[in-house]
């Protein structure tokens, strides 16, 4: 009787399946800060243009590393208004 239970809690077990594991793609992006790339690459600086703008920009502002006011840089309309937000250098 023992050995009939072991058994059928064995198959129980065996047959469950686990749930696939997620591939975690990061933290989805702060919508300010895709907005601050768009605005810079419309504008043509060299930050907004390179591909790894929004994921810098995300880490800078989220650990806080410079001061950047990303709400700035998305309403900026020249370069010397992005210049004028402080933080990028917009060449």
């Amino acid at each position: 009787m023992k050995l009939s239970l072991v058994t059928l809690a064995f198959a129980v077990v065996s047959c469950t399946h686990a749930p696939a594991p997620v591939a975690d793609a990061g933290p989805t992006p702060r919508a300010d800060t895709v907005q601050s790339c768009a605005r810079l690459a419309a504008l043509g600086c060299a930050e907004g243009v390179d591909a790894s703008c929004v994921s810098t920009f995300d880490r800078i502002v989220s650990a806080r590393l410079i001061l950047i006011d990303p709400s700035c840089l998305a309403a900026a309309q020249s370069k010397a208004d992005v210049r004028a937000c402080g933080g990028v250098e917009c060449k």
